[in-house]
């Protein structure tokens, strides 16, 4: 169940895609109702720094995603697999999207009993120095 819904946006040990926030180490970071909570209802704890924005562009266009960098000319954002690179020039609005990026109703795909495996499954990944 990890394999199928979670690397397609964390990373455990290198390994899936770093888009959302790494899950190396967060069986020491949250207890297992934590875990239920950020499945469950991804919108009640919006890691920092993993914030989506909403860019509207002087050509009408818009763009989505969380920002990696910002400079005085340009922002970098980055939505999934995709960097996208905006001149602040060229940026008419910018509004701050008060869900999560995580998709609401993940849980929906798997039985409880894969729900209750992926938390504990979770759990387990603890530091490794300890």
């Amino acid at each position: 169940m990890f394999s199928s819904l979670c690397t397609t946006c964390h990373q455990v040990n290198n390994e899936g895609v770093k888009f959302g926030p790494d899950l190396s180490e967060i069986g020491d970071k949250l207890p297992k109702d934590g875990l239920y909570t950020a499945i469950l209802y991804p919108d009640q704890g919006i890691s920092f720094g993993y914030e989506g924005y909403r860019f509207k562009l002087k050509d009408g266009s818009e763009a989505f995603g969380m920002i990696v960098s910002e400079t005085n000319d340009a922002v970098e954002i980055r939505y999934i697999n995709t960097d996208q690179h905006l001149d602040k020039a060229n940026i008419v609005s910018r509004t701050k999207v008060e869900t999560s990026l995580m998709p609401a109703n993940l849980q929906a795909g798997m039985s409880e009993q894969q729900l209750v495996d992926l938390v504990e499954y979770l759990k387990s990944l603890t530091r490794t120095d300890q």
